[in-house]
């Protein structure tokens, strides 16, 4: 799907670690990116356009064993972020997308609401650090675009109003997926999606009660092949917008089109 909106050629590479948190995943992610850079041909560099991370989960429950808070978390995927950009370049996306917990059928009231609210907290600060990358990126550029222009110093105001530590590598945040009818419709027919009912007037969205396939495996808290297709699909059409958006800038500050050109994630 990625591949046909982008109209490129791309290569997938999945890394795995059960249970991982962003910790483990640092720990454990990185020496195989280290090994597929080594592993590629020499006379062909390998280019990443993009580094999804799935994460956030397990974190939480570090969190209320070992006291982390939502600010920590923040750090780490920053600290993780920085590591994959020095392997593969400023210019490769980081992305850090929503968990979509609500899917979640495990947990009965009024734990259900406790689990989305903590859930929610950690997405959060994957979108802030996106939010506090875009703001630095976007000031780089029209520093750039002024001779002379004196660096801007960002602050980062949940931390006393210290110099901000987010560096100018690209680092997105993909939001959960809503279910609609035309979600649906990629995965039932057409007339099983009509008879959806909304979840309010003027809505498309769907309630999770009303589709006539689950999201979920039999332990009610990880997506089955439906969910993961439904999210995966969400995350490539994020994503694709991202990198589309990220050509046209690099060229209008170039001022340059190449008709070959080709994009790798």
């Amino acid at each position: 799907m990625l591949a046909d909106t982008l109209n490129v050629d791309i290569e997938w590479v999945a890394f795995g670690k059960v249970g991982g948190n962003v910790q483990t995943l640092h720990e454990t992610l990185i020496p195989k990116v280290k090994d597929l850079v080594k592993a590629s041909d020499d006379s062909r560099p390998a280019k990443v356009d993009a580094v999804v991370v799935m994460c956030g989960l397990n974190d939480w429950k570090v969190a209320l064993l070992n006291g982390q808070t939502p600010t920590d978390f923040r750090k780490k995927l920053e600290s993780l972020a920085a590591v994959l950009h020095a392997e593969f370049g400023q210019d490769c996306h980081v992305v850090f997308p929503a968990i979509p917990v609500y899917w979640t059928t495990a947990f009965p009231q009024p734990m259900r609401a406790f689990v989305l609210k903590l859930c929610d907290v950690w997405d959060v600060q994957k979108e802030k650090l996106a939010a506090q990358s875009r703001l630095l990126r976007e000031r780089m550029r029209i520093q750039s675009l002024v001779p002379g222009r004196a660096a801007l110093e960002e602050t980062d105001p949940e931390d006393g109003g210290a110099a901000a530590s987010t560096p100018a590598g690209m680092i997105d945040f993909v939001t959960v997926p809503r279910i609609t009818a035309e979600t649906v419709r990629h995965r039932v027919s057409g007339i099983q999606a009509s008879m959806l009912s909304h979840e309010g007037p003027g809505d498309d969205e769907i309630a999770l009660s009303d589709l006539p396939f689950s999201l979920m495996a039999a332990d009610g808290v990880h997506p089955n092949e439906d969910g993961y297709h439904i999210w995966a699909d969400h995350i490539g059409n994020q994503l694709s917008t991202i990198l589309k958006c990220d050509h046209r800038l690099s060229v209008a500050d170039t001022g340059d089109l190449d008709d070959g050109e080709e994009k790798s994630v």
